[in-house]
């Protein structure tokens, strides 16, 4: 007995929130990565309060970047503000 997959459609306002998704994705990323050339010792926490997104979703965006090479992370023990 065979089993046949049949494809299912999915409602054309799925791929547009989707495609927004992404389109949103890729301008905070390009926003952080712009942020962090004007200035590269800018702290985690003025990126999200720049940028307007949540923690999580910073450390997503940084990670990915770090992850692909757009971006490198310097020593943090040099940050004035922990009293180091």
């Amino acid at each position: 007995m065979a089993i046949e997959l049949i494809p299912v459609r999915r409602p054309w306002i799925n791929r547009n929130i989707a495609s927004r998704r992404e389109e949103q994705y890729t301008e905070i990323r390009l926003q952080v990565m712009r942020l962090i050339e004007q200035n590269p010792e800018m702290l985690f926490c003025q990126v999200t309060e720049t940028v307007g997104i949540s923690n999580s979703s910073a450390y997503c965006v940084l990670t990915a970047l770090v992850e692909e090479g757009s971006i490198k992370l310097g020593n943090c023990k040099n940050n004035p503000s922990e009293g180091h």
